[in-house]
């Protein structure tokens, strides 16, 4: 792994540990949720809406969009499609032969948990579990169809697991069909045999993790061979199996030419289809200790009697290593990791995630978390905003708007004053809505709506997207400190909150994430 993948892990890795821990969700009130359902069918198009249940890392599901939009993808996927159903249909025989199929009556517990995990999914009861002998500790899918989908459980992996964390393994391969993995790799395979080259948006620099220092220019270009069979990025399949998935998408073990960005953005998209399937596992579970045991238990095997596995001692491990190296050399060990990110950063990444708004939106789909949408929806608005302001006074000034011609020049500059006008009207119009949470819940005694607004920035590392909402909460608490009539009891935590939002507005990528309760080794 080159040097470009290995700087983005790291930096994720420092990044992702300190965050702060969600607030437990709180209400809006019914007229806000009504007049957010209103602006969000007015301007679906300026904010992603993360749907209930789904489970997907971002980092995936921002590619795997843009990979989908692709002209030449989209013309791939009739023939991607019937790969597929080949696939399916082959090792369903194969595992049928090979296996025990699971059912009411054959290991009728495995049965019943696979049931509530598709439940819990939002899966259709449509599978076919297959137990199958081998001491190895893994299980796999080759599926991508809901309608229709294998897992195949080796028998090792079922001895070693309580029944909590064989629910976890379960669900994560289950995450694996859902979130369409296989699918996504045929799909670049196809590609990459076509047009011997992988989609543009592996070779775009922004699909890097937004903390990862910057390849330099003459690293981004440099190319290297890669074989074919080597991009198949298929979750937990055997050797053997992923080799003989990709003969029968690519026929032949050709080679294509990459650079180092392409290949760190594949890599880690491999990564993040982990981290997605990760997170399956824990929405069907429910129970963090089981489903954190069950990913663990993959990395240390079956102890047997010698057992007495301790997670908060396993947790602890990110200390240490945190402790023990430099970043550089922290960076050098994660340069050396394979498709599947080390079980340690795995691990820690989960444990964030159980404890996030996301989660909780996942998770059955029982929490519809308005506020959480709020948020999202006026931070991806205001980067937005940010983004068309600059790339229209970055026109005005340049040399290839003087070098057009009249026409051509207003046309562009009409349609990003356009985008701009947009995206302030829709910042305007739900900044009240945020703001009036907010004080609603008082600003003057602890507020779970205003500690979810820190917890979300300092998450992003960026409060520049929101920076009228923060100016606009200045001046309410700096108004609210100078009243006569200000209880005593208020003045202290209005002051801790003067100080958050000042913190929050300096918030910038690039610049530390300084906190009162948290801090981050910044370079």
């Amino acid at each position: 792994m080159n040097r470009t993948l290995a700087l983005a892990l790291a930096a994720a890795l420092t990044v992702a540990l300190p965050t702060l821990p969600a607030a437990p969700a709180a209400p809006v009130t019914e007229k806000t949720a009504s007049d957010f359902a209103a602006f969000a069918q007015q301007y679906a198009a300026l904010f992603e809406k993360i749907e209930l249940g789904d489970f997907r890392h971002p980092y995936e599901r921002t590619v795997v969009a843009e990979l989908m939009k692709d002209q030449k993808v989209i013309d791939l996927m009739p023939e991607v499609e019937q790969i597929l159903k080949d696939i399916n249909e082959t090792y369903h025989a194969q595992h049928l032969l090979k296996g025990v199929l699971v059912s009411e009556k054959q290991f009728p517990e495995i049965y019943k948990v696979a049931c509530e995990n598709a439940d819990r999914l939002a899966m259709p009861r449509k599978f076919r579990i297959y137990v199958m002998n081998s001491a190895d500790m893994n299980a796999y899918t080759w599926s991508s169809d809901v309608n229709d989908y294998g897992v195949a459980l080796y028998s090792g992996i079922i001895k070693a697991l309580s029944p909590g964390e064989l629910r976890y393994v379960l669900a994560h391969e289950m995450g694996h069909v859902k979130s369409g993995h296989i699918r996504t790799a045929v799909a670049v395979q196809l590609y990459a045999k076509k047009y011997a080259a992988l989609p543009d948006v592996f070779g775009k620099k922004k699909t890097i993790l937004p903390d990862a220092p910057k390849a330099g220019a003459e690293e981004g270009l440099a190319k290297k061979k890669m074989k074919l069979n080597a991009l198949f990025g298929a979750g937990d399949l055997p050797k053997a199996v992923g080799l003989d998935l990709t003969q029968r998408v690519v026929k032949s073990a050709a080679e294509i030419e990459i650079n180092a960005t392409q290949e760190a953005n594949l890599a880690l998209l491999d990564q993040a289809k982990e981290y997605s399937a990760d997170r399956a596992g824990i929405v069907a579970s429910g129970v963090r200790d089981d489903s954190l045991k069950g990913l663990v238990k993959l990395a240390s095997g079956n102890v047997g009697e010698l057992g007495g596995f301790d997670l908060g001692s396993y947790l602890a491990q990110i200390d240490q290593i945190l402790g023990s190296l430099d970043r550089e050399k922290l960076r050098s060990l994660l340069g050396q990791e394979g498709d599947h990110a080390y079980t340690l950063m795995r691990v820690g990444e989960l444990d964030l995630y159980h404890a996030s708004d996301d989660y909780r939106r996942a998770s059955a789909g029982r929490d519809t978390d308005t506020y959480g949408e709020m948020l999202r929806a006026g931070f991806q608005i205001g980067a937005s905003l940010q983004e068309k302001s600059a790339a229209l006074e970055k026109f005005q000034k340049s040399a290839d708007s003087i070098e057009m011609n009249a026409l051509e020049r207003r046309l562009r500059i009409k349609e990003l004053t356009e985008a701009v006008a947009l995206r302030v009207k829709a910042d305007g119009e739900l900044r009240p809505m945020l703001l009036v949470t907010v004080l609603d819940a008082g600003l003057g005694v602890p507020n779970a709506f205003f500690d979810r607004l820190e917890g979300f920035l300092r998450e992003k590392k960026n409060g520049q997207p929101m920076l009228g909402l923060l100016a606009d909460l200045e001046d309410k608490i700096r108004g609210r400190l100078t009243r006569p009539d200000l209880p005593p009891s208020e003045k202290p935590e209005l002051e801790r909150k003067l100080h958050v939002v000042g913190e929050l507005k300096a918030l910038k990528p690039g610049a530390s994430s300084g906190s009162s309760s948290t801090t981050t080794d910044e370079e």
